[in-house]
């Protein structure tokens, strides 16, 4: 095992200590938290982890003015000697809202006079740590420290936000973002206005099992109510996910049957194919498949379920080969 330790200022709230141990050392290109084992004993803090190299570390920390959050330190090297874990934070995330800015800046964000103040006095703080004795001494400057660079965090997204809404609203006045909610049948009566006034699109799912519960017994009347309402409204239509590969995905017919695969890509084939044409030119765009990466549902491979989603795509743009397709997938 492979270790880093950090001193921890005394007296600890107990909360606070517990959730230490969910502390992580990231590794890899993206730098995500890896396996990491993690040992708190009187004011140390031990990571260990069978990779020896040096990565950030992800630590759960009570940050004045903010609360606790993930934090994170910057790429530090595994040694003996113990490291000031308050430092080491206000370090990272410093350092971390540097970069940030940086590059937002050099990407045309305008100058962030406050942000740098912050920033200014963040690092100050930094630096008194730093040249202080181990001890209360150096986490009061760290902990302001990091509550600066926090604050600065905050302030700079905002600023971000602020001046891309702006830029847009300057080039397209009215955003074009498509905003559903989810309709399996026409809202009930005294919800009809409302939904108008806070969507801009309907999403009817006509998955598998709603639409087709047994074979060639196809359950149409709610489907087509709902897509009928969002027409009369001219609400762009958003169908699917048409073969959803969750538990409550796929008719009983289906889950029940022998498995034979041959089968089961003439069924789905038949399904997608006969919804397509139903509605060819009343849906804007569909949603093909879901969670085709991962489901164990069918007891198929991955390599299979994908398969399976592209003689899908394929089955609907046999009926409409300008058909806009959309895949969904489950932890991506």
């Amino acid at each position: 095992m492979h270790t880093m330790s950090f001193r921890v200022p005394a007296g600890l709230p107990e909360a606070t200590a517990e959730d230490l141990l969910r502390s992580a050392v990231g590794g890899g290109h993206d730098r995500c938290p890896t396996p990491t084992r993690c040992h708190l004993r009187a004011d140390q803090l031990t990571l260990n982890r069978e990779v020896n190299e040096s990565g950030p570390c992800y630590v759960p920390w009570d940050v004045p003015r903010a609360g606790r959050l993930m934090t994170p330190t910057t790429s530090l090297m595994v040694r003996d000697r113990q490291y000031q874990l308050g430092a080491e934070l206000a370090r990272g995330k410093i350092n971390q809202v540097r970069n940030q800015y940086g590059e937002w800046e050099g990407g045309g964000l305008d100058p962030a006079p406050d942000v740098e103040a912050l920033l200014t006095r963040a690092t100050k703080s930094l630096a008194e740590a730093v040249l202080s004795p181990p001890g209360p001494a150096s986490d009061r400057p760290a902990d302001a420290a990091l509550a600066d660079a926090f604050e600065a965090a905050d302030l700079l997204v905002r600023k971000y936000v602020d001046q891309v809404f702006r830029l847009r609203h300057q080039r397209q006045p009215r955003f074009d973002t498509a905003f559903g909610c989810r309709l399996t049948a026409p809202p009930v009566r005294g919800l009809d206005d409302a939904f108008r006034l806070s969507f801009n699109a309907a999403c009817v799912p006509l998955t598998w099992r709603l639409i087709e519960p047994t074979e060639s017994g196809y359950q149409w009347e709610q489907a087509d109510a709902a897509i009928a309402w969002a027409a009369d409204r001219n609400l762009p239509v958003y169908a699917g996910p048409l073969i959803d590969f969750s538990d409550a995905g796929f008719p009983d017919y289906v889950l029940n049957g022998d498995g034979d695969p041959i089968t089961l890509k003439s069924l789905i084939s038949d399904y997608v194919g006969t919804v397509a044409a139903r509605y060819r030119g009343k849906v804007s765009r569909w949603l093909i498949s879901s969670g085709a990466n991962g489901s164990s549902v069918l007891g198929m491979s991955e390599e299979d379920l994908v398969r399976l989603t592209v003689m899908a795509a394929d089955a609907a743009w046999q009926i409409d080969p300008n058909m806009q397709i959309v895949f969904g997938l489950s932890q991506p």
